[in-house]
């Protein structure tokens, strides 16, 4: 048994939280502004999360859970900057 990736796993984990929260965010948003945006800085810092601790375990221990997280980090954070400015500038010009 190899060694245990605690930060890969928990990378791929806030990864997955991260773009999961678009299921969530858009379809809350598209009534409750407010709330979209707070479900979207929630995920943005899962995603920031994410992408830290697998750049760390992708240089300790380079494996597949480690590179997962750092992608899907950077997919959660890309979509979810978007999805925020959207219920931004819905919040304020509605």
């Amino acid at each position: 048994m190899g060694p245990k990736n605690g930060m890969g796993i928990a990378s791929m984990v806030l990864g997955i939280v991260s773009v999961s929260f678009s299921a969530v965010a858009i379809p809350i948003g598209i009534f409750f502004q407010l709330w979209g945006c707070f479900i979207s800085v929630c995920s943005i810092l899962c995603g920031i999360i994410a992408i830290v601790l697998g750049a760390k375990s992708k240089n300790l221990y380079p494996c597949g859970t480690a590179i997962a997280g750092f992608v899907m980090g950077i997919i959660g954070v890309s979509i979810h900057t978007i999805i925020f400015l959207c219920f931004l500038l819905l919040h304020i010009y509605l």
